[in-house]
């Protein structure tokens, strides 16, 4: 016994041995070692902030007689991650392993948008001209409704899903070699023909 040491700390570096001791001479099932590295609904990978300029005009022309219009310009900032839903993630299934040649094949979710919010809206423009009613919240909200849906719709030319796709290939790969595995082969769900 060190008599440096208290009483105290040597019962406790006895009793952590004695749990940890019978743990170090089982061998894990390397299936289910796999599998603990996909115990969680989702993974967000990659997070764009997209800005994007927003303009609305609104003109009143009635037979050919000018009332005046209504402009407004509108910048937004939307936050958009992409990532994996592991909701239909099945390890039995979804992942094999290969004992004999070190080798692991994963099946990953297809990645998708798992979250997409438009944080800041800022209003750079706004004017009212002739008889017209200044600009209400609703043509604002109808704005920005309006920049969402354009969002959205140039997702795949953002290059964003296959970002994620990228980053899970990494991540997991490297997750899996340190579990001593030297052959990992990771797809995805939505490139395996049925």
């Amino acid at each position: 016994m060190n008599p440096k040491l208290p009483i105290s700390k040597w019962l406790l570096a006895a009793c952590l041995t004695a749990l940890l001791l019978p743990a170090c001479g089982k061998k894990a099932d390397p299936k289910e070692e796999v599998a603990k590295l996909f115990n969680q609904k989702k993974l967000d990978l990659v997070d764009y902030k997209v800005r994007k300029v927003l303009s609305y005009e609104d003109k009143a022309n009635i037979f050919l007689l000018k009332f005046g219009s209504k402009k407004l310009l509108l910048t937004c900032v939307a936050d958009v991650k992409a990532g994996l839903d592991f909701d239909a993630f099945n390890p039995e299934t979804d992942i094999t392993v290969d004992k004999q040649s070190k080798s692991v094949s994963i099946v990953l979710p297809a990645p998708s948008i798992t979250s997409f919010v438009i944080n800041d809206v800022d209003e750079e423009y706004n004017v009212t001209t002739g008889a017209r009613k200044a600009i209400k919240q609703e043509d604002r909200n109808m704005v920005v409704e309006q920049g969402r849906t354009e969002i959205e719709n140039a997702i795949p030319e953002l290059g964003i899903l296959d970002e994620a796709r990228a980053s899970a290939v990494k991540r997991f790969t490297s997750l899996v070699e340190h579990l001593g595995f030297s052959h990992v082969n990771i797809t995805f769900a939505d490139q395996i023909k049925k």
